[in-house]
């Protein structure tokens, strides 16, 4: 039996096909877009309202901690379901903390799994809602009002003419 002769095989990746690239780049562009971006995302006009009739004092407590620390125009009606469960995720977790604070023997497992896992899902909602500070830089502020028409204090005096006919490099 005859050996072939041993040939050397391509190392490193494939290259990928103008199809492949242009998709690639398509994506990475729309990713630079979503995470760099300096326009401003449309804001809701509608405000968000009251909470839910069933919530019961410490709720509404939270509810209106929760309106009250938001930047104004950044939550509105749209963004009401996210508010409640935000709301009763933070509700739990306060709930299961006291009763693991005030146990003389560690939480069981099962208990410090919800803390985790409702914590997490207080990260995930505040995010949402853009309460942490890099999703607040990213909705951007909204437009300031625009300012009266006020006469310009230094009027003539900025156009002043200049001995040596105008400047430094004159």
């Amino acid at each position: 039996m005859r050996e072939r002769p041993q040939t050397r095989g391509r190392t490193g990746r494939r290259r990928l096909t103008p199809a492949e690239l242009a998709l690639r780049d398509r994506k990475a562009q729309r990713q630079a877009e979503q995470r760099y971006s300096t326009k401003k995302v449309a804001l809701g006009t509608s405000p968000l309202g009251d909470p839910p009739p069933w919530f019961n004092s410490r709720l509404q407590e939270i509810w209106q901690g929760i309106a009250n620390s938001a930047p104004s125009g950044v939550l509105t009606a749209a963004d009401h379901p996210a508010v409640i469960t935000y709301a009763m995720a933070i509700y739990e977790y306060q709930r299961l903390a006291e009763r693991a604070a005030v146990r003389k023997t560690p939480a069981p497992p099962e208990q410090s799994r919800q803390l985790r896992l409702l914590g997490n899902e207080m990260r995930a909602a505040g995010t949402y809602l853009g309460l942490s500070l890099a999703e607040r830089a990213r909705l951007g502020q909204p437009e300031p009002p625009p300012e009266p028409d006020t006469p310009d204090r230094w009027g003539e005096l900025r156009h002043f003419p200049t001995l040596g006919g105008g400047g430094r490099n004159a």
